[in-house]
């Protein structure tokens, strides 16, 4: 699947110089992490981080997986965002009609930050056979 989207500021802007940080679990729904179980059982060909710095119209573009679910998560790809070197967001997309925690820990703690209703992407198939999406972050 390919994200592409831009960083704006409040006031509508594209915001160059920001970056992008993504970072989610591979088909299992396991971690490439040095503190995550199992990594050693993560598939070879998947990085699961990414990052990269926003062009002069605040446009970016990744290549990765359509995300999945896993123990107790719906399925999501985390990102940050920093912006004059300061961390300027820190957040979770979500899959379309899949938002909603299914599990008791993780639907209380969601329900603390209220709607996730602008953090969706819906990824459609192109006529290449990829997917794509497109999610744009305001900062």
């Amino acid at each position: 699947m390919w994200i592409t989207g831009r960083v704006l500021d409040v006031n509508g802007r594209p915001l160059s110089g920001v970056q992008i940080q993504l970072w989610q679990a591979d088909q299992a729904g396991l971690y490439r992490h040095p503190k995550a179980p199992n990594t050693e059982k993560v598939h070879p060909s998947f990085a699961g981080f990414a990052s990269q710095t926003t062009d002069n119209e605040g446009r970016y573009r990744f290549r990765t997986i359509i995300p999945v679910p896993y123990t107790g998560r719906v399925p999501h790809i985390h990102a940050k965002l920093l912006h004059r070197g300061q961390s300027a967001l820190v957040t979770q997309i979500y899959l379309q009609g899949k938002e909603k925690e299914q599990g008791m820990f993780f639907s209380l703690i969601a329900s603390l930050y209220g709607s996730r209703d602008r953090l969706v992407i819906d990824p459609v198939r192109r006529a290449d056979g990829q997917h794509e999406a497109a999610f744009d972050f305001v900062i």
